[in-house]
């Protein structure tokens, strides 16, 4: 059975195949499959199809099987960092990967980042091939995303976290909204009215997701973090760096908090590890695909044992609703 999503060409043939591309389409296809299979020999298959034909079938040979190999690769490794929160499994030999459902919040966290990846704004994988989410679907998929973010951020500081960015899961305000979360957080005092020169219509100051672990004492010096959620293909353009180290506060607060702040970038794609440099310098702490898996399914144990708290874990089971009619064929483009 060849891939059930569409295969960029030129970027999984010859000598140097994109392997997390390879890997993302393999993941997809078994989504997507009737048994939940995908045989990756299928890749290459599908990619000679639109070869012209080879002099030398040789060489033919070893250049389509390169594209197993770094797809069977990235897997391997994703399946040993994702864990027990990476919704698919590979078999011994690195030949077939299954999909074996989003039993736990990692699974959701990973299946929602590789549908984010992949929004006809990003890629052709999916819009080629007709299987895109349609426009309500990527409204909702973004929200869900952004407040599964809020565990994320929480089991990360093994603290509390907030659905901060508009819209917010319990419709409240922004000048509502901050006063809830530093009344919990205690430190920091906010401009009680608002400035005189404060925007007449503000949503959420770029400022997506809001946790913290305060100390019982209530004194500040404890773990404060503020992140930017990003799901277009422009993600690296845009940082809440600035705000978090100044605006905000500066504006917002008659006496800023004293904690230090830290700045997250939270996004649904893969980071390669040649990028990750740069980007976590500019763009403040960086949440990738993978790390998200990881930290939903902890977020998941340690919400249930009432050890940390998060808004916003609806979406999670909003998700898995909409999942079965999606492979089901419904609310594609």
């Amino acid at each position: 059975m060849s891939a059930a999503v569409y295969i960029p060409h030129d970027l999984l043939a010859g000598p140097s195949p994109d392997g997390a591309l390879a890997a993302d389409i393999a993941e997809l296809s078994a989504f997507f499959a009737d048994d939940k299979r995908f045989l990756l020999s299928d890749l290459r298959n599908d990619i000679e199809i639109g070869e012209d034909e080879y002099d030398d079938v040789d060489a033919q040979n070893r250049e389509s099987d390169l594209v197993i190999e770094a797809a069977a690769s990235v897997l391997t490794d994703r399946e040993h960092l994702g864990g027990e929160g990476y919704p698919f499994s590979l078999d011994s030999t690195g030949a077939r990967l299954t999909y074996t459902g989003i039993e736990n919040w990692g699974h959701k966290s990973y299946l929602i980042s590789l549908v984010l990846s992949h929004l006809s704004t990003v890629t052709d994988v999916l819009r080629q091939v007709e299987r895109a989410p349609n426009a309500a679907s990527v409204s909702n998929l973004r929200n869900w995303f952004q407040q599964m973010a809020a565990s994320a951020l929480a089991a990360e500081l093994r603290g509390q976290g907030w659905a901060f960015g508009w819209p917010r899961p319990d419709q409240s305000g922004f000048h509502t909204k901050m006063n809830q979360v530093w009344r919990a957080i205690g430190d920091g005092t906010l401009h009680d009215p608002p400035p005189a020169d404060a925007p007449k219509s503000v949503k959420d100051c770029e400022i997506d997701v809001v946790a913290a672990r305060p100390h019982d004492d209530r004194m500040p010096g404890f773990q404060l973090a503020m992140a930017q959620v990003a799901t277009g293909a422009n993600w690296k353009d845009k940082s809440v760096r600035t705000m978090v180290d100044n605006a905000f506060f500066e504006f917002w607060f008659s006496r800023p908090p004293a904690s230090q702040r830290t700045a997250y970038h939270i996004i649904p794609f893969i980071l390669s590890k040649q990028d990750s440099y740069w980007e976590t310098l500019r763009l403040g702490h960086i949440m990738s695909r993978l790390r998200l898996c990881q930290l939903a399914h902890l977020a998941e144990a340690l919400i249930a044992n009432n050890e940390i708290t998060s808004e916003g874990t609806d979406a999670f089971g909003h998700f898995s609703e909409w999942v079965e009619q999606y492979r089901g064929g419904q609310h594609w483009v």
